[in-house]
């Protein structure tokens, strides 16, 4: 790892290090999901995609200590969600950033009651040994009964 800033992203996003951003072509997942919180936050609004008040944690500016949190933390077939831990939250953290099943991002835009209830008692079968994710399970389910 190298110390030395390679590349700002927004004018904000740090990249610090000089591990391969790309395999097989593609960007890496941890790269492509800070880029696209960075540019959701400091970006210009291209296509409507920068959300006006959202902000990224001192830490994660970086995107050494973004990648450590994130490979600390993914599951397979998970995406990092900032506000379905804490409903409405506008700040990128890891006290705030939760990782939760792809199948939630059409989930809740939708706000059907009964299918979101019915996903949280799918994932407590599925996912009954992962004690962490189980409290946002409960978490939400006790907002949605």
């Amino acid at each position: 790892m190298t110390t030395e800033i390679t590349r700002l992203i927004c004018g904000a996003g740090i990249i610090d290090t000089d591990i391969k951003l790309k395999e097989n072509g593609r960007y890496i997942n941890q790269y492509r999901t800070w880029r696209a919180m960075i540019r959701q936050a400091y970006g210009a609004n291209i296509k409507n995609r920068r959300v006006e008040g959202l902000t990224v944690c001192d830490d994660w500016f970086y995107f050494s200590k973004y990648k450590a949190w994130f490979d600390a933390n993914k599951k397979e077939r998970f995406y990092v969600s900032r506000d379905l831990k804490i409903p409405g939250n506008k700040h990128y953290s890891p006290e705030t950033c939760v990782f939760v099943p792809y199948a939630w991002g059409r989930l809740f835009p939708n706000g059907r009651k009964e299918l979101i209830v019915k996903e949280m008692q799918r994932c407590r079968v599925e996912y009954a040994d992962d004690k962490k994710f189980m409290r946002l399970v409960d978490s939400i389910l006790d907002r949605y009964q």
